[in-house]
């Protein structure tokens, strides 16, 4: 695969991601940073949760201020270049809306992953935050990321099956997003994630599992997609290449401690 990497003198393709802290580093902001880093995208990042979480599982989850997260939003875009936006955990509908209010003038592409429950642990979002996620800011996504859980509260009726994943991938660009990337990691059997587009056009792609418990498997595709979407590929073309990408890298995870082990970053290039 090409290295994304800039030449020298070449402004690196830049990042914003606005996510929950992780403070075990292998999910939330700091893997998407290390993610970025990685494929030699330059990475900005402003925190919308605090977590209390390892590799074993989230413990707690306590939202920032919305006010102080628009903020740090603003203070960015009004100063930095911004290519692509990716959108992680929220955890309440009031950061959604805040997040959507200092996003009213961006014009790159934004990649939502719409972040409601860890594999383990305490649920991640609170209150009507699926409602304000639909409402305020998939109609304005590249591309949306969801899991078949997370799918199937976006939808409103459970998504178990490839038929199904293809009717809520067509759902969600109904309501305006341009692209999304259902992810099928829960199937029973082979991990197999669907791509539709606006346009009604699906492709379906599958790989052996390898490393089921590795964690921040989610947080690095949508964070390669957004890091594709930001050096100019199409959403199709950069969900394609962020699944090659993060294929190769599951060959390569790698324990850090206790429990999950990690997606392993460096394979990422």
């Amino acid at each position: 695969m090409k290295t994304s990497v800039p030449a020298r003198g070449e402004r690196a393709p830049a990042v914003l991601v606005i996510a929950g802290s992780d403070p075990s580093g292998g999910a939330g902001m700091q893997g998407d940073l290390a993610t970025l880093a990685a494929v030699g995208a330059f990475g900005m990042a402003v925190p919308t949760a605090l977590t209390v979480q390892s590799r074993r599982g989230v413990r707690r989850a306590q939202a920032l201020p919305p006010a102080a997260i628009e903020a740090g939003i603003r203070a960015v875009l009004t100063r930095q270049p911004v290519d692509a936006i990716k959108i992680g955990m929220l955890h309440d509908a009031a950061v959604a809306s805040a997040v959507a209010r200092a996003l009213a003038r961006f014009r790159g592409s934004i990649v939502i992953d719409p972040v409601l429950r860890p594999t383990r642990g305490r649920p991640l979002a609170r209150g009507d935050l699926v409602g304000a996620l639909l409402r305020a800011l998939i109609p304005r996504a590249a591309v949306v990321t969801p899991n078949l859980e997370e799918a199937s509260a976006l939808c409103r009726h459970p998504v178990r099956d490839i038929e199904l994943m293809l009717a809520a991938g067509c759902a969600l660009c109904e309501i305006g997003a341009a692209c999304a990337l259902v992810k099928g990691g829960h199937l029973a059997g082979d991990a197999i994630d669907v791509v539709v587009d606006a346009r009604g056009c699906a492709l379906i792609w599958g790989a052996r599992r390898r490393s089921p418990r590795t964690h921040g498997t989610g947080c690095a595709l949508s964070t390669l997609i957004a890091a594709g979407l930001a050096r100019g590929l199409g959403g199709r073309d950069a969900c394609l290449e962020a699944r090659r990408r993060l294929d190769r890298a599951l060959r390569g995870d790698h324990p850090v401690g206790r429990g999950s082990g990690s997606v392993a970053h460096r394979a990422l290039r």
